[in-house]
C-alpha cells in the first residue's frame, strides 16, 4: 500500500510538472513516457491501468489504455454529479411538498395527509449536508398549523410517485443491492432509503448472532435472520435481501467472531 500510495503520488506530481511546463513551452509534455515508466513498476504488474490526460486547448499528455473497457466503480459519481449539475444547475434545490384531501374542521382534518417527494436524496438523511430531521419534521409541523389542522382522522400517506421504474439497479449484483451503498432512488427518499441494524457476532464460527433493526422503526416490515457468526478474519459479511413485492426481508451471511458489536446498514 505504501508503494501504492508513492506510485499515484509520483503520477500525479508528473502530470502537474508537466501541465506546469506546458505553460512555459507550446510543446507537448513528455508525461506519456514518465508515466509509463512508473507503472511498469511490478508492484503494479498485475493491475488494469487506464489514464488520459488533457489541456484545455485539445493537447493530450497522456493517453495509456484509454479505450480499455473497467469498471468505473465510484468514479461515476463525478460523472453522475457533474450531469446533474449541468442540467439541474448549481442552485437546484429538491423540494417535498406536504398536502391534504377532504375538509378541516374545528381543527380536525376529514381526510387525508400527504407527504409528497420530489426526490430529495437528503431528507433524514445521517450526511453533515443534510438537515436534521427534527428540524425538518419541525418545518412540517409548522405548516400543517398553519393550515389550520390540529388531528389527522384520515391517514400519512409517503407520495413517491415522482420517480418512474424500477428503484434498483437491475444489472448490479444481488447482494451489492441489499448493502447501503446499493440502496435504490425513489421519489420519496428517508435515511437514505437504509435500514441500520445493531448486531454482534458470537464466540465461535457457527453460533448465532444477536441481531435487531434499529433505526428507523419500520412495524409493517417482517425481518427475518439467517446469520452466524464467521471465522475470524472474515469481517462483515451480512446482507439483506428483499423486493418490492412484499414487505418481508431477511439478512444473510456472517459477522466475523473477533468483530465487535456494530451497527450494519442495509438497502
Amino acid at each position: 500500500l505504501k508503494n501504492m500510495k508513492t506510485i499515484i503520488s509520483a503520477i500525479c506530481m508528473a502530470l502537474w510538472c508537466t501541465t506546469a511546463a506546458a505553460q512555459l513551452k507550446p510543446e507537448v509534455p513528455k508525461a506519456q513516457e514518465t508515466i509509463e515508466s512508473i507503472i511498469a513498476d511490478q508492484a503494479l504488474e498485475n493491475a488494469v491501468i487506464g489514464i488520459y490526460a488533457i489541456c484545455g486547448d485539445g493537447r493530450i499528455l497522456a493517453d495509456i489504455n484509454s479505450r480499455t473497457m473497467m469498471v468505473p466503480a465510484s468514479n461515476m459519481k463525478l460523472i453522475s454529479t457533474g450531469t446533474a449539475i449541468h442540467k439541474l444547475g448549481p442552485d437546484y434545490r429538491f423540494e417535498t411538498a406536504i398536502g391534504h384531501d377532504g375538509a378541516i374542521e374545528d381543527g380536525v382534518l376529514k381526510g387525508n395527509l400527504y407527504i409528497i417527494g420530489g426526490g430529495d436524496p437528503t431528507l433524514g438523511s445521517k450526511d453533515s449536508i443534510a438537515v436534521s430531521v427534527d428540524k425538518v419534521f419541525a418545518q412540517w409541523e409548522e405548516m400543517v398549523r398553519k393550515a389550520g389542522i390540529r388531528k389527522v382522522e384520515g391517514r400519512i400517506i409517503g407520495d413517491g410517485r415522482s420517480f418512474d421504474g424500477m428503484m434498483e439497479e437491475p444489472t448490479w449484483l444481488w447482494n451489492d443491492i441489499g448493502t447501503y451503498y446499493g440502496a435504490g432512488v425513489t421519489g420519496l427518499m428517508f435515511y437514505e432509503n437504509m435500514q441500520s441494524f445493531e448486531a454482534g457476532a458470537g464466540t465461535a464460527p457457527g453460533e448465532p448472532i444477536s441481531i435487531r433493526p434499529s433505526y428507523p422503526e419500520a412495524p409493517w416490515m417482517e425481518f427475518r435472520y439467517d446469520c452466524s457468526t464467521g471465522k475470524a478474519g472474515t469481517g462483515d459479511q451480512l446482507y439483506m435481501y428483499t423486493s418490492g413485492l412484499a414487505p418481508v426481508a431477511e439478512v444473510r451471511g456472517t459477522l466475523a467472531a473477533d468483530k465487535k458489536s456494530k451497527r450494519v446498514d442495509c438497502s
